[in-house]
């Protein structure tokens, strides 16, 4: 993919941010939260990204970080790693005449596991033309609608020095890797959805891909959660939203979701209650919304059992991650 600017399209909006600014270095793992508050107007620019095949600087991550934040830059999703120059783009044969099938596993990877691992290695629904999706993207946003950055997390650097961590782990899994990284000032899935098309869009990937955004059970509740909605946060204002996310003639994405892990491996009563309900049986008929099975230990790993694990200085921890992850932990002297 070439590296020279897009022509940059605009589009303005006001907001209030609350995040925290990326580091400049990723000296400790879990470093005192840095608050950081702006109202301001922006205007989105897109731009190719730039392909990294070798380690990528904390100081570039910080640069990313700012750049999806500042509303100078124009950049509202910013790769900084991908497995070749062409990413998206399949490496092996063609994808003329179809639209790419692009999972987005997005979360806060603090810090990532074997879980989200197991999450990335899903298998397209139907898998009609290969086992694998077309692309896979690892997205990070420094926005999130239920968290804040907190004593003990990792920072948003650090995130994105393991996520490219485990994208190579998942390059390792895959028979024709084409991974990528992204960092996003985004919230919502609704936003993220819009947001990553226009990239593609600009970046002259044609047609649109098709998103498959990976989550955990709890951020699939959310997605059908009115106060996430705002300003109304109704009923009707996320049905409206949800709607747009879903079906083409909008974002077209779908979503798979891991199944919750329940004590006896029956059905959870409460995911079932759920995926029945009015506004979300729909979507799970015609196919937009997929569970699936991960192993019993993945699904038992959280991100927050490894901090907890960290804090703790136990070693249980390291069995929930990959060898590369506990590395770089290790490599902090943090334990």
């Amino acid at each position: 993919m070439s590296r020279a600017r897009a022509s940059a399209v605009s589009v303005t909006i006001k907001t209030s941010v609350c995040a925290p600014p990326a580091p400049a270095s990723a000296r400790f793992l879990f470093p005192f939260p840095f608050p950081f508050r702006s109202r301001f107007c922006l205007r989105f620019r897109f731009r190719d990204h730039r392909p990294m095949s070798s380690a990528v600087s904390p100081s570039h991550l910080a640069s990313a970080i700012e750049r999806v934040q500042s509303p100078a830059s124009g950049v509202q999703v910013d790769v900084v790693y991908s497995t070749h120059s062409k990413w998206p783009q399949p490496t092996a044969g063609s994808s003329a005449g179809h639209a790419l099938r692009v999972s987005v596993l997005d979360s806060s990877f603090n810090p990532p596991t074997r879980a989200h691992l197991a999450l990335a290695r899903t298998a397209p629904q139907g898998a009609h033309r290969s086992s694998e999706y077309d692309a896979h993207l690892l997205l990070f946003s420094v926005r999130n609608v239920d968290k804040t950055l907190k004593l003990g997390d990792a920072s948003p650097v650090q995130r994105l020095q393991m996520m490219i961590h485990l994208a190579r782990d998942l390059e390792s899994h895959l028979s024709s890797p084409n991974v990528a990284v992204a960092v996003i000032d985004e919230p919502t899935f609704v936003g993220k959805a819009t947001k990553l098309l226009a990239h593609f869009h600009n970046a002259s990937i044609h047609p649109a891909p098709l998103l498959t955004f990976i989550v955990g059970y709890d951020t699939l509740t959310r997605l059908f959660a009115p106060q996430y909605y705002p300003p109304e946060r109704t009923p009707a204002s996320m049905r409206t939203a949800v709607k747009q996310f879903f079906w083409p003639g909008g974002a077209n994405s779908s979503v798979v979701c891991a199944r919750r892990p329940t004590a006896g491996g029956d059905a959870n009563p409460d995911e079932k209650a759920f995926l029945e309900s009015a506004d979300v049986a729909g979507y799970v008929r015609v196919g937009k919304i997929r569970l699936v099975d991960i192993s019993d230990e993945e699904r038992h790993i959280s991100s927050t059992a490894v901090r907890n694990g960290v804090a703790a200085g136990s070693k249980d921890w390291e069995k929930m991650c990959t060898p590369s992850i506990v590395e770089f932990v290790r490599n902090l002297n943090v334990l």
